[in-house]
């Protein structure tokens, strides 16, 4: 949860490193700044659906493997139809994960939030122009972020987790009647969080 100020700063050190998807995508999320579908800027998760790397998870043999849209989104919301909608309970797994980190957002308990994040998201944060670690990095952002946007929007399991390759995206239906999304990251072959803020879905 770092402030706009910050965005920039990060991006711009992740361009210079040459970051991969899963890290440029991180640079809009630990720069706390919420992104929204069609919003501006290559950080974007539905920018990022067709660019994906070629690693695949241990329930997709292909990357061309794929399923009807999750139902009860907008059909804007492209974030439903990407991938596959993953089995029961790679959904379940990744609900726990999810979960765990919003609730740890919204209390400031830093230290669990980091602990839900990918690797590559960890050092994005860490790159970013305080120079701390992530519990830091995370406290410093969040003094600069509108409390609303690290609600922990979630009232119950998400809805579905679609996954290409090892990337997902756990959908869910907020509190405030918003439907949401948020980026997920396999590591060792568990499902970590790989932003830091939720991703608003039309």
């Amino acid at each position: 949860m770092l402030a706009l100020v910050v965005m920039s700063l990060l991006a711009t050190a992740l361009a210079a490193c040459g970051g991969s998807s899963a890290s440029s995508t991180a640079s809009s999320g630990a720069t706390g700044t919420e992104t929204t579908t069609g919003g501006s800027g290559s950080t974007s998760a539905e920018s990022t659906e067709n660019t994906e790397g070629s690693s695949t998870s241990p329930s997709s043999p292909s990357e061309t493997r794929t399923s009807p849209p999750t139902p009860g989104f907008s059909k804007k919301a492209k974030l439903a139809a990407y991938g596959y909608e993953a089995p029961a309970a790679e959904r379940d797994e990744a609900s726990k994960i999810l979960e765990r980190n919003l609730k740890a957002r919204a209390a400031g308990d830093y230290a669990t939030q980091c602990k839900t994040l990918g690797k590559p998201l960890v050092e994005a944060v860490e790159k970013s122009r305080y120079h701390q670690n992530c519990v830091n990095t995370l406290k410093i952002g969040d003094l600069l972020t509108p409390p609303a946007k690290t609600a922990d929007t979630m009232q119950g399991p998400i809805v579905a987790l679609r996954v290409k390759g090892p990337v997902g995206y756990a959908l869910y239906h907020g509190k405030d009647g918003q439907d949401y999304a948020m980026r997920m990251e396999l590591e060792n072959g568990k499902w970590k969080v790989g932003e830091v803020l939720t991703e608003k879905l039309p």
